[in-house]
Formats: C-alpha cells, sequence, structure tokens
C-alpha cells in the first residue's frame, strides 16, 4: 500500500521534475545509469533510451516498476553504497534519492561515481533550505573534482545564496481525478519544489544568468532577479526594446536569460 501510494501521489511530480532537469542537459545520451531507482524514473523521463540500468534497494518497487515498464533494462537489487564496481553510464542520475544517505557515505560515492561516469552526473533533491544545502555542498565537491558546472549555476565561483534565501524552482503539472482524490486538493494542478545539479565531465559553453524566481511581468517592462558571476541582481527590461521584450516575455522561473539581454 506504500508503494502504491507514492506512485500514486509522489512520482507524478518526480517525473515532471526529471523531465524538466534532463531537458537542460547539452546534448544527448545513450547510456543512463539510476541510483535508488524506486520504480524507474529515467524510464519514463528518456522513454527513447534503452541502455539503462537501475539500482534499487526495495524489491517490491523493481517489480512494480518492471511491471509498468517492462523492457530491456537491467535492474539491480543492491543498496547503492554496497556495489564496488558500477556500469560505464554516459549520465548518472539520482533522483531525491541520495538525501538518504548520510555525511561521509555520500560524498565518497558521489567521487566514485564523478570518476565512473562518462559524461553527466545529476542529482534533483526537494527544493526546501535542507535540500538545497546539499545540493550546494556536492557543487563544492565537484568544483575541486575539476567538474563542469551545466546548470543551475551560471559559474564556479561562491554561491551567491545568503541567509534564509535558497536556490530551488519549481515545475507545475495537471492533476487528474484520482490524484486529486488521494491528495484531497481541489485544484486541477499542483507545484512541486525542487533544488538539482548537472555536473560535466566537459566544459560546455555557459548559456546565460538564470531566473531565480517567477518574472514579475508589468504593461511596459517586466523585471528579473538572476544568479549571474557577481552574484545575485536585479534586472529590468522595457518594452520599449520591443524585440528583446517580446522574447523575454515567454520566460519563467528557471529559465536562462541569455547574452542577447
Amino acid at each position: 500500500m506504500h508503494r502504491l501510494a507514492y506512485l500514486t501521489t509522489r512520482f507524478p511530480a518526480t517525473l515532471a521534475v526529471a523531465q524538466s532537469v534532463l531537458n537542460k542537459l547539452p546534448k544527448q545520451v545513450e547510456s543512463v545509469l539510476e541510483l535508488g531507482a524506486g520504480v524507474g524514473t529515467s524510464l519514463w523521463a528518456l522513454p527513447f533510451l534503452s541502455n539503462i540500468t537501475l539500482v534499487e534497494k526495495d524489491l517490491g518497487l523493481i517489480e512494480m516498476g518492471q511491471r509498468l515498464k517492462p523492457g530491456p533494462y537491467q535492474w539491480i537489487h543492491s543498496d547503492c553504497t554496497q556495489i564496488r564496481e558500477f556500469p560505464k553510464s554516459d549520465l548518472i542520475l539520482f533522483s531525491y534519492s541520495i538525501g538518504e544517505l548520510e555525511g561521509e557515505k555520500a560524498y565518497s560515492l558521489l567521487k566514485t561515481l564523478f570518476q565512473q561516469t562518462l559524461q553527466f552526473l545529476v542529482i534533483i533533491e526537494p527544493g526546501t533550505p535542507k535540500g538545497f544545502e546539499r545540493i550546494r555542498n556536492y557543487r563544492e565537491l565537484f568544483i575541486k573534482l575539476n567538474g563542469h558546472i551545466i546548470a543551475p549555476c551560471p559559474h564556479t565561483k561562491m554561491c551567491p545564496m545568503e541567509g534564509k534565501n535558497w536556490c530551488h524552482f519549481s515545475e507545475r503539472l495537471s492533476r487528474d481525478r484520482l490524484h486529486r482524490i488521494l491528495k484531497e486538493g481541489e485544484l486541477g494542478y499542483e507545484d512541486e519544489k525542487y533544488s538539482y545539479l548537472i555536473i560535466s565531465k566537459d566544459p560546455f559553453p555557459k548559456s546565460g544568468k538564470r531566473i531565480l524566481r517567477h518574472p514579475q511581468k508589468r504593461s511596459g517592462h517586466i523585471t528579473f532577479e538572476l544568479c549571474r558571476e557577481i552574484g545575485v541582481e536585479k534586472k529590468t527590461l522595457s518594452k520599449k526594446d520591443r524585440s528583446a521584450f517580446k522574447d523575454a516575455k515567454r520566460l519563467k522561473w528557471g529559465d536562462v536569460l541569455d547574452h542577447r539581454f
């Protein structure tokens, strides 16, 4: 019953977030290793791939994942901290799972996996102050390991978040009737808050400044709160610049304000 409750109340939101984050990869991947996979988030977020290895310690979740998404996927029934050698993959994914490990166990595992990934390592955590604090600490770890930050940070300098401010984003997803009943909600949608990190072995061109909050859109101007190398700043675009204003109107929280602006 607990597994079914997770599947119906939590999995839709975690999947929507994973799809949003993985869409930010700068290139396509051909193989994936997902750790703490649950019912297999990557199977649904990357449906065009078949070369996916999933590690999960709960046998019931593995069986549920296999029934929901049968295919040529490799499932490994194990605690990821007990595995000595992982299969080589273009992408290693932790979707709401690394937070289950404490302190040095998490750092040791991430160091090992960063050396073993062929290209990317992606971590998704709840968009809470605690979730972000873990992301911030992992960010510092990967910078020391000479990793390249793809997103969300536009730089590798000290994180500018201070005090009660924390870096997180939001993904809106629709609720069907069953979802609303189970969560006792009246709205036809919900907003899932999350923090994340995409690390690469190789450098990629920086795309611009990350939008940290919902843009304040007015009839004559739009104000953005941005993360950039010099810290957090606000930028206002006027309707007088018609071309830039038209493009900027489409941008939302979590997007990038590129170098044209």
